[in-house]
């Protein structure tokens, strides 16, 4: 399950669009930097490194609020797309890395990677 988990992620993130998402271990670990709901409503928000915005597990009030803050928020949209985008490749490294040196199961495959970044 955590590889599977972890080529979507990486999938997503190589769509360059924006990501909103739960911040559970790993997903958080992997969108992070990243963004919280409530900062959405800020009309001097700089995004400077950000992947996507992390919900809190299970708050469907903090879910509701990150998609309606980036409707509200096209400008948002791509640059967090453009980022999640920029850090997949060296995400996906860094994961294939740490997968082969533990031991735990095979890197994430580069032909989901390479589907991903030519759409």
């Amino acid at each position: 399950r955590p590889i599977a988990m972890y080529s979507k992620l990486f999938e997503y993130m190589a769509m360059g669009r924006a990501i909103v998402a739960s911040d559970l271990e790993q997903i958080g670990e992997v969108l992070r930097p990243a963004l919280s709901p409530s900062q959405l409503a800020r009309q001097d928000l700089e995004v400077n490194g950000e992947r996507a915005v992390l919900c809190a597990p299970g708050d469907v009030a903090d879910l509701t609020d990150a998609i309606s803050g980036l409707v509200a928020r096209p400008d948002l949209v791509g640059l967090l797309g453009r980022n999640a985008r920029q850090a997949a490749g060296a995400a996906g490294r860094a994961h294939n890395r740490r997968q082969l040196q533990s031991g735990s199961g095979p890197p994430m495959g580069l032909r989901s990677m390479r589907f991903a970044l030519r759409r």
